[in-house]
């Protein structure tokens, strides 16, 4: 795992990586309660190419996680999307 990065939504810690267990780099979220209770892990990407460099913020509402992706050619685009928790 590399790329780690962590964000507080005032009630949960918000996780997010790269993970090379696949063939190609994917990025994965899961959630840290104040009891140290990890919660479920989501992978968030599942592409032919490699995913990296994940960044993390709480916007007061959601996780909001941008990261990049290597598309055709070898050509890198920056991807965004919203991380809802169940219990926010």
């Amino acid at each position: 795992s590399t790329f780690p990065q962590v964000a507080w939504s005032g009630a949960d810690l918000g996780l997010t990586w790269r993970d090379d267990r696949g063939v190609d780099g994917e990025i994965y979220f899961t959630t840290l309660d104040s009891g140290g209770v990890l919660g479920p892990e989501y992978q968030l990407t599942e592409n032919a190419s490699t995913d990296a460099h994940p960044y993390l913020i709480w916007d007061g509402g959601s996780f909001r996680l941008v990261w990049s992706g290597y598309v055709a050619a070898g050509n890198s685009e920056v991807f965004t999307a919203s991380v809802l928790c169940s219990d926010e």
